[in-house]
């Protein structure tokens, strides 16, 4: 009996591609660090890596996707928390 192919809507193979454009494909690093994880973060970091279509992507290059991504869409509050920890410390400064 033949399998049957699920069919995708238009909205969901585009978000597909854009995933795997953004977070499985391979980035070349130019300097590495060693970072630490929970290990069963490591582990789903390690199945989703295994998706890619190709054995070009690293768990690094996928971790870097997802903080350069988290990083750009939490910018402001980010920088709203410095600013915080600025005037804190300028206060501490004035005493």
């Amino acid at each position: 009996m033949a399998k049957k192919h699920k069919i995708w809507p238009v909205g969901r193979k585009n978000e597909t591609a854009e995933y795997k454009k953004k977070f499985l494909t391979e980035r070349p690093a130019k300097d590495h660090m060693a970072i630490y994880v929970d290990k069963d973060i490591y582990e789903k970091v390690r199945f989703v890596v295994g998706l890619s279509e190709g054995k070009e992507q690293s768990y690094g290059g996928f971790v870097s996707a997802v903080l350069e991504e988290h990083l750009h869409d939490y910018a402001d509050i980010i920088k709203d928390l410095y600013n915080e920890r600025q005037e804190e410390f300028l206060s501490i400064l004035d005493n």
